[in-house]
This record gives C-alpha cells, structure tokens and sequence, in this order.
C-alpha cells in the first residue's frame, strides 16, 4: 500500500530535527536559487561573471550552488555586476544596516 505524500513529509517532519533540516535546506536552495536569478536578470553568463570576477566559471557555479556562501563571496559576485549588497538587522522598532566587508582575496 503506498502512502500519500502529505502523510509521508508529516512522518519524515516529525523525526527529531528533521523538520529544521529541510527548512534550512530548502532556504539555502532559494538562496542559490537567487544568486542564479540575480546574474540572469542581468544578462549575464556564468563565464560573463567569472571574467568580472577574476575567476573561473566552475567557481561562479560554486557559489551559485553553496548551501552557505561566505557574505563576502556574495558582496564580491554582487559588485561584479556593478551591485551592492545590503544586510540589515531588522527588529520590532528599529532597522540597523549592517556592513559587509568584502575580502579582496575572495571569489
């Protein structure tokens, strides 16, 4: 008998810290998801970007596929593309913008 497959993620959720690791992985999948969309919308290649960057494509596909990048890494391909990235800590009254500091060695 097979199950349906909201019985199934219930039964795989409900296993001690299963449901926080999907979570995270499917935030950093949307995370990679955007790196990607951010050089698309652009018009720009990966080998478009590595050249910018003074890397190589495969290291491009790297970052655009890292569960985790280094917010350097991330300020680094995004000022490639003649962007800025921007963080801030957001709480209930007020907004602090953080500073990113890129490594100059980084990409």
């Amino acid at each position: 008998m097979t199950k349906k497959i909201d019985s199934l993620e219930r039964e795989i959720r409900s296993r001690p810290g299963a449901a926080e690791r999907i979570d995270a992985r499917t935030e950093a999948m949307r995370t990679v998801l955007r790196l990607a969309k951010v050089r698309e919308e652009m018009n720009a290649t990966q080998t478009d970007l590595a050249g910018l960057m003074n890397t190589t494509q495969e290291n491009v596909s790297r970052i655009e596929r890292n569960e985790n990048p280094y917010l350097a890494t991330v300020s680094h391909y995004v000022g490639a593309m003649g962007g800025r990235l921007e963080i801030n800590a957001v709480f209930d009254d007020h907004v602090i913008p953080l500073t990113v500091l890129a490594d100059k060695d980084e990409g």
